[in-house]
């Protein structure tokens, strides 16, 4: 398959890498033109992830059209205040001439400030309610995923269980085990309220209040 990832922090970036390790054609569209510069020449992102070298289908792209081209799904690496107006500006510059398209994933996580909005939520408001889209999100570490460290993460994405299973088969790997599902909020809402639960059970912890407390 071939996927395109915006946005070259961290997160996006170890997706990118571990796409393309397993055989995918990938393109990585980082938010500045001298930061997709810099990744060309040096294949590895200096910035975030320094030392993980780029695989050979590792592309990076500098605009949206013609990396979105021959794209089946879009990776929406950008933090979730960003996400509505990057969706935009891919319906503005890409949509049309991007036939091959089936649908997006977030890889950010919480809600959209404004509207209190999931990701998906924002998605299909701009992309239609047809287009499918969803998250691909679970406990894991970019610098783990990229170097190729055991892992779990969930798929969660509307549409036809065929394509879930497709997509799944896709992503999956000896070293990173996909789960998928088609309850995109309950992911969402997992996802934003995993680290509220991780700070409260260090504060438990901190007080010393026992295991009671903490479970």
């Amino acid at each position: 398959m071939n996927f395109c990832i915006l946005g070259a922090g961290a997160w996006g970036t170890a997706v990118a890498i571990y796409l393309s390790k397993i055989g995918h054609v990938v393109t990585l569209v980082p938010r500045r033109v001298e930061q997709a510069l810099s990744m060309s020449s040096a294949r590895e992102n200096q910035d975030y992830l320094e030392g993980v070298p780029f695989d050979p289908n590792l592309q990076i792209g500098s605009s949206l059209k013609p990396a979105l081209m021959e794209s089946d799904y879009i990776f929406f690496a950008c933090p979730s205040h960003a996400l509505r107006e990057t969706c935009q500006q891919v319906i503005e510059q890409a949509i049309p001439s991007s036939p091959r398209l089936r649908g997006a994933l977030a890889l950010c996580k919480g809600l959209e400030p404004e509207t209190n909005l999931f990701a998906h939520e924002v998605m299909s408001r701009e992309f239609g309610s047809n287009f499918s889209t969803g998250y691909l999100t679970g406990p894991s570490h970019a610098e783990d995923i990229a170097t190729g460290k055991p892992a779990a993460m969930v798929l969660a994405i509307n549409g036809s269980d065929l394509d879930r299973k497709k997509l799944q088969s896709e992503i999956s790997s000896a070293f990173l085990r996909i789960y998928r599902s088609d309850d995109r909020t309950g992911v969402a809402l997992g996802s934003c309220i995993k680290n509220v639960y991780a700070i409260a059970t260090g504060i438990s912890d901190g007080l010393g209040l026992g295991d009671n407390a903490r479970a």
